[in-house]
């Protein structure tokens, strides 16, 4: 098993670029992948189990767990999609390996600009909480390790979510720069 990670690495990281370039096109429309990129993949699936150090098939199993990785590392914490989104991106899971084979990239694409989509609500949806502010006599908490919580059902637990996450920040920046007023050094 330690060796299929070597090989999902190598595939997430594609998929990862793959995304990442769709983030530096300075189209605010659809994201779609060069036409050279689908010569690129193509070679890259054909070349990969034969190049690898592990030399393991590029199958639905190294599919699946590439989808997984690709998410997690767009979405870490789980708290940018939604278990909607999650569950569109869900017909990709086992044909990642055969898209690549034929060239085809839609899948980073897809998940890369559901993730701006999420994005940029997220930021206008922090504008409205600092503007609004927090009331810090409420006793909350919030759980800021999210890697095996499941993604928000809904916008309003996305929003709770976001209320609690940025409340914890906004503290702790406060209790900080409280502190540093406190214990400077005399002049």
């Amino acid at each position: 098993m330690p060796f299929r990670r070597q090989l999902l690495r190598s595939l997430t990281a594609l998929l990862w670029l793959a995304g990442a370039a769709a983030g530096a096109a300075q189209e605010a429309a659809r994201l779609e992948p060069p036409p050279h990129y689908a010569e690129i993949a193509r070679q890259f699936a054909s070349l990969l189990p034969s190049a690898h150090l592990l030399q393991l098939p590029l199958d639905d199993a190294i599919s699946a767990r590439a989808w997984t990785n690709y998410l997690a590392m767009i979405d870490y914490d789980r708290a940018y999609f939604l278990q909607a989104d999650i569950d569109s991106f869900l017909p990709w899971r086992e044909r990642l390996d055969d898209d690549l084979r034929d060239g085809n990239l839609i899948f980073a694409y897809a998940v890369f600009a559901r993730f701006r989509q999420r994005l940029a609500e997220r930021s206008a949806y922090v504008g409205k909480l600092l503007d609004t502010g927090f009331d810090f006599g409420v006793r909350e908490s919030y759980r800021w390790k999210r890697k095996e919580a499941s993604w928000p059902a809904d916008e309003a637990e996305q929003d709770e979510l976001w209320r609690l996450r940025i409340k914890n920040e906004y503290l702790g920046y406060a209790v900080a720069r409280e502190h540093a007023a406190t214990n400077r050094p005399p002049r």
